[in-house]
């Protein structure tokens, strides 16, 4: 899976104080989609191991109350995505206390 953008801290992509992941792959294409760079899977960057660990450090931050991770993209559910976005949210629950949204539905 590829990313395009990370935002450590974010009060724009969901409810509260957030880190919100922007995925690369869209198989919808949506008129008049705003984001449409991310559309291509190949495009952006490599999401790593490195990745999950900051992500997980950040969410973990005890600094920043009212922690939530967003998962926008692109499209999160882009079938290449799967596998790597479960595994992250399955590290998420785990590991953080925070609520996980995607689409505007909680997943957590």
């Amino acid at each position: 899976m590829n990313y395009h953008q990370y935002f450590p801290v974010d009060v724009v992509n969901g409810p509260g104080t957030r880190a919100t992941l922007f995925v690369a792959g869209c198989e919808h294409q949506c008129r008049g989609c705003y984001n449409q760079t991310t559309w291509d899977p190949r495009s952006g960057h490599l999401f790593d191991e490195a990745m999950v660990e900051r992500i997980i450090a950040d969410l973990n931050d005890s600094r920043i109350k009212h922690r939530g991770l967003s998962l926008s993209g692109g499209d999160p559910l882009f079938p290449a995505n799967l596998d790597a976005i479960l595994a992250l949210v399955k590290r998420v629950k785990a590991e953080c206390l925070v609520k996980i949204f995607g689409y505007g539905q909680v997943i957590h």
